[in-house]
């Protein structure tokens, strides 16, 4: 996020974005990069991660919503 943007509205609509991107990774992870040996290894570990970078806009998403609705 870039601090000096005060946007809540851009914000918002950023975190939408990052999060899909994220569960789409994880989601291209367990359907393509399993099959390949060479990525094969990496995957479980990497899915994690991208659910991990997921969750956390959601938490992002919660906190500015709560802070819109206080």
């Amino acid at each position: 996020m870039v601090a000096f943007v005060k946007d809540a509205e851009f914000q918002s609509f950023f975190a939408k974005g990052c999060m899909l991107v994220h569960v789409s990774m994880a989601l291209w992870r367990v359907v393509f990069e399993r099959r390949l040996e060479d990525l094969a290894w990496d995957w479980p570990r990497q899915v994690v991660g991208d659910l991990a970078l997921a969750l956390s806009w959601v938490f992002f998403l919660v906190y500015s919503w709560r802070e819109k609705y206080d």
